[in-house]
């Protein structure tokens, strides 16, 4: 990921070249960066256009380093609840929709609740992939499809692929 600091207000990011009045406040790109670094995947954040030369007081800096501490609380509150094939982590839950239609496939985990749907019967690439193969999705979802109805997400990552 690429943060470019003129991005941020330069009431809270002096340190730019061309700083604008308007934009993310010092908060705001705070959360940002937090939210990068729960992200599986993502593996590396970058922070551009900052000049100390037109940093007042070192505000710009203490807000870089403050996004950094941010990333790095966001990376280590990761949590391992992407379905991989083989998983034992996670109820599995087939549906059929219809007769003669592909059942959906949907996965809790069993520690955090979090559902997600397995579209790997439209997928032919390799294994290195896999995760793309997984659609977050809500209860809901599930729920819908247990009443005969193709969830809203399912025909969305369908005509993705189609």
């Amino acid at each position: 990921m690429s943060f470019d600091i003129a991005a941020i207000r330069a009431a809270d990011a002096p340190g730019v070249k061309n700083a604008s009045p308007n934009g993310f406040n010092g908060e705001e790109a705070c959360r940002m960066t937090r939210y990068a670094g729960l992200s599986y995947k993502l593996s590396s954040i970058g922070f551009f256009e900052y000049n100390p030369h037109y940093d007042i007081n070192s505000r710009t800096a203490n807000l870089i380093a403050e996004m950094i501490w941010y990333f790095i609380e966001g990376f280590s509150s990761r949590q391992d609840d992407i379905p991989t094939f083989g998983s034992n982590d996670f109820k599995r839950y087939i549906v059929q929709i219809g007769e003669n239609q592909n059942d959906v496939v949907f996965l809790c985990h069993k520690i955090t609740g979090k559902w997600w749907m397995d579209m790997s019967f439209l997928q032919n690439d390799d294994q290195r992939y896999e995760r793309h193969h997984f659609i977050p999705c809500s209860k809901e979802d599930y729920d819908q499809a247990m009443r005969n109805e193709l969830p809203d997400k399912w025909w969305q990552f369908y005509q993705k692929l189609m």
